[in-house]
């Protein structure tokens, strides 16, 4: 079995956790995970309102959706300009390609690759980052 890192798990990612206690014995849980204080050594991770922390183990990780996924606009980490299409893809807008589309799928893919992505508009129309 592959041993996952506590870090790597994130906020909105979904984890089984294996928890023993004294008086509920051995148990687990299947859920959405909640990081609190995240400036705190990283946030505090919780799922089903348990500390993963305390998990004897976790059983399995499924990572949820990049905080940039619902953006109406995003920079990538070579500094290349995309647009959400509404219509499960992007456009490149500038710095590379210029009208090149790519699925979400293909979107996540070179995205991860390339770095970290900033959020230049949110689903709100807000300028923020990530």
């Amino acid at each position: 079995m592959t041993e996952i890192n506590l870090l790597d798990i994130k906020h909105g990612d979904t984890v089984t956790a294996k928890f023993v206690d004294a008086t509920k014995g051995t148990y687990e849980i299947t859920g959405e995970v909640r990081v609190e204080n995240p400036s705190y050594f990283g946030g505090i991770r919780r799922v089903g309102g348990e500390r993963l922390l305390h998990a004897t183990s976790i059983l399995a990780h499924i990572p949820g959706p990049p905080a940039w996924l619902d953006a109406i606009a995003i920079r990538d980490g070579h500094g290349a300009v995309w647009g959400n299409d509404g219509d499960d893809g992007w456009v490149c807008l500038g710095n590379w390609g210029v009208g090149q589309r790519l699925t979400n799928e293909q979107a996540r893919k070179m995205f991860e690759a390339r770095g970290d992505v900033t959020i230049l508009l949110d689903k709100d129309g807000k300028g923020r980052t990530t």
